[in-house]
């Protein structure tokens, strides 16, 4: 079950993509999907992505139904998950919304969810862990008034490139600031 899991989030990632490039597979080895069972009871399962970024946790259960608790970004995101999930359950402050679930296969209903929170980690983790500057390239992508980069991961990383998509450019023959 753990594994089955596993695989359905895991596909579901695959299929992220920003600006062209398939994020998942930029992921080093140390970043890409990881299953945590380390909990005492046994019971409860998860998933983290991007080194210890919790995606999704399962909580299987002896009397009730299972749970999953899914990370939660934003008010449209809730509402999007409470018109799937009836029972779906929020407290104001916490970073998890709890679902109820009858067996795996209603995960499959958190797809688009998942891609998107997976999306934001990424953004998020590279702003933040790899974060820099501007690269060599600078002039020419100041003259080319987008990041012209190869390298994917500085793509991401680069504090530049979030200037030049907001148009603030602050060099070479198109500078405005």
């Amino acid at each position: 079950m753990k594994e089955a899991i596993f695989r359905k989030i895991e596909d579901m990632i695959k299929k992220v993509y920003i600006e062209g490039f398939n994020i998942y597979n930029i992921c080093e080895k140390n970043e890409k999907l990881t299953l945590d069972d380390n909990y005492k009871n046994g019971k409860t399962f998860s998933y983290k992505i991007l080194k210890q970024n919790i995606l999704l946790k399962y909580n299987k259960m002896a009397k009730v139904k299972d749970y999953i608790e899914i990370r939660y970004l934003s008010e449209d995101m809730l509402k999007e998950i409470k018109s799937k999930f009836s029972d779906a359950n929020y407290k104001n402050g916490e970073l998890y919304i709890r679902i109820n679930i009858e067996n795996i296969d209603e995960i499959d209903n958190l797809s688009n969810e998942i891609q998107k929170i997976f999306k934001s980690l990424f953004l998020t983790y590279m702003n933040t862990k790899e974060s820099f500057g501007c690269c060599s390239k600078y002039i020419e992508c100041s003259n080319n008034k987008h990041c012209v980069t190869e390298d994917v991961r500085a793509r991401f990383s680069c504090q530049y490139k979030r200037n030049l998509d907001k148009g603030k450019i602050f060099y070479g023959a198109n500078k405005n600031i």
